[in-house]
């Protein structure tokens, strides 16, 4: 008999539907390797320190499967005190393990760890015990928050189904990012391979410190959403038990705009597809009226839960009239999505007319900058708080003149060291004081304001940098805000990514690949032409940000970061990405200077 885990509980509550197509495994383009997930956000080491904080904790096995963890569970609460990781719920056909569960006579601390951050210093965020708050709206629980608050809420009901006459208190522990560290090198000191887990492996005397001090964790109690929640719970429950049979039962979702990022719409190598066969088959194949850009966004919400309810789903049949607000005027958002739809009806390249004036006023030397930076929930460093943002690499190509070559400069950290004040003082001697400075979305504006802040905080003052990067903001101009604006392509869709322009360019015109010859082998997107890499056995490419921030930490962190070979694969992986980066903020600055002169007919 199938038992509902946590995880089938909260997809389910995403969409009831997708809970069948996870018990038959169909094709899911969210699924991945849990391992690199936790070397991703350091959720590991967060699970370690908290850990740590009840040393006399039980670690509970799971090597005999649910049933036989599950009955050891039991047996180990017959203790009137005892605290224990990891031990197995069952009852009533639902199943779920247990981060950290304390046991005080008839009183249950139910907790669960995430990485997820906190913020103590906004308003109502604390109770009188000093437990924090989670956020909250008029209609209760941010709907940020609900997922993980609901992790913590369907433990509780089933631990308080257990022991119905017990006091259950469930718990979220997690990093606040009003606190900061005064250890450093902190994510260092664990250990973390696939056979043995995480383990922390730093000195006694700070295992000590994390152990008993106030560190940058902090519980969050949930006793008011656990009364608001209960029912709720139950009863959602019982309808996802039941639906798990035998026989399995396929619960129906309507079709909403929420679909437009299911997981289950890809098709598998077997031919099956959970949104394919939610929406239809053909519907893999054409736009669909949630592939809006923002769909759901002002007159568009309203619009297409119309249409949806109507039966009509394809994107072409959106009237273009009806995307405008109630006094005529065309909005942001609303411009963008006729802008789209123009695009889509006549299958070409649309050009705005101002897209001239902004390529005429860029002063040369043209830079173009892309950052990689990453925030861990564990602080990298002494005086870091938790999430706080530590730039590890930068790349820059430089066109001097008119016509002139490329002229690339770059830097990376490999080191355990705070990183950003030499990123910053490297960057200053590429991008110098004149010249235009072009980025793709605000990121690298918003990395260099922290940076400055942070050499305030930290007192690594250097006036003549922090008055450089205070200049630079100035000068930085956001390519994706002209996209926005004034380009749009068939190919992009709703997307204005970077990742999605630069094939839409590539392929409108054939001159990029004598100007760029070595990704002429490129057929949809240069991306494509990243190589790879074999990293201690594992072929790696790194084609995107997420990619870049865990090769990042596993070249600093992970069970092969003292591998001088695994070290220089994946720093020369992030050197390719950061590069083509660059590249492609060049190719598509060069596309749009060909066809500036030709705006297309006014739309509006």
């Amino acid at each position: 008999m199938s038992t509902l885990s946590k995880s089938d509980y909260k997809i389910a509550r995403t969409c009831a539907t997708k809970l069948y197509f996870k018990e038959l495994g169909y094709p899911n383009a969210d699924a991945e390797d849990d391992f690199l997930a936790l070397l991703a956000e350091g959720g590991y080491m967060v699970e370690v320190l908290a850990k740590l904080r009840y040393p006399d904790g039980i670690t509970m096995a799971y090597d005999g499967g649910s049933e036989e963890a599950a009955r050891a569970t039991r047996e180990a609460l017959r203790a009137e005190t005892v605290t224990l990781f990891e031990a197995t719920l069952i009852s009533g056909g639902r199943l779920a393990r247990v981060d950290i569960l304390v046991k005080r006579a008839n009183t249950f601390d139910l907790i669960e760890v995430k990485s997820k951050s906190f913020d103590s210093r906004k308003p109502h965020a604390l109770t009188a015990e000093g437990f924090g708050r989670v956020p909250r709206t008029r209609n209760g629980v941010d709907a940020k928050w609900r997922p993980y608050v609901e992790d913590a809420l369907y433990q509780a009901s089933i631990l308080r189904e257990m022991f119905p006459d017990a006091e259950v208190r469930p718990f979220l522990f997690l990093p606040d990012k009003a606190k900061s560290t005064d250890i450093d090198g902190l994510p260092s000191m664990f250990a973390l391979d696939r056979d043995r887990g995480a383990r922390f492996i730093g000195p006694p005397d700070v295992r000590e410190r994390l152990a008993t001090a106030d560190s940058f964790l902090r519980l969050i109690d949930l006793t008011v959403e656990d009364e608001e929640s209960r029912a709720v719970i139950a009863e959602a429950s019982k309808e996802f038990v039941a639906s798990l049979g035998p026989p399995l039962i396929r619960l129906h979702q309507p079709r909403r705009i929420a679909c437009k990022d299911c997981e289950y719409r890809i098709v598998g190598p077997d031919g099956r597809s959970g949104f394919g066969e939610c929406w239809g088959a053909d519907a893999l194949d054409a736009p669909l009226a949630i592939d809006l850009y923002k769909a759901g966004i002002g007159a568009s919400s309203a619009l297409i839960a119309d249409m949806l309810a109507a039966g009509r789903l394809r994107l072409s049949e959106i009237d273009p009239a009806a995307l405008r607000a109630a006094d005529d005027a065309v909005r942001a958002t609303m411009r963008r999505q006729l802008i789209q739809l123009w695009c889509l009806r006549e299958d070409r390249e649309w050009v705005g007319d101002g897209l001239r004036a902004r390529i005429e006023k860029a002063q040369y030397p043209l830079h173009f900058i892309d950052f990689e930076a990453s925030q861990l929930a564990v602080p990298y460093h002494a005086r870091m708080h938790p999430w706080e943002r530590v730039a590890f690499q930068w790349s820059c190509l430089t066109i001097a003149e008119r016509g002139a070559p490329r002229e690339y400069r770059e830097w990376i950290n490999t080191e355990d060291s705070f990183p950003n004040v030499e990123f910053a003082r490297t960057l200053r001697a590429a991008v110098g004081d004149r010249g235009t400075v072009f980025m793709w979305s605000p990121y690298e504006s918003s990395t260099a304001s922290q940076i400055r802040d942070q050499m305030t905080a930290r007192e690594e003052l250097d006036a003549e940098l922090q008055d450089w990067l205070s200049k630079l903001a100035s000068r930085l101009e956001d390519m994706h805000r002209y996209c926005v604006e004034e380009y749009c392509h068939p190919l992009m869709g709703k997307s204005t990514s970077v990742k999605r322009v630069l094939p839409a360019v590539w392929t409108a015109d054939p001159r990029l690949r004598e100007e760029f010859p070595e990704y002429a082998m490129a057929h949809g997107s240069p991306y494509e032409s990243l190589p790879k890499a074999d990293v201690a056995g594992t072929s790696l490419v790194v084609s995107e940000g997420t990619a870049a921030v865990r090769a990042y930490q596993s070249m600093l962190y992970g069970p092969d970061h003292e591998d001088p070979e695994a070290r220089a694969r994946l720093k020369q992986l992030l050197l390719q990405y950061c590069r083509l980066d660059t590249d492609a903020m060049l190719m598509i600055w060069n596309r749009w200077s060909r066809i500036c002169d030709a705006p297309t007919p006014s739309i509006f």
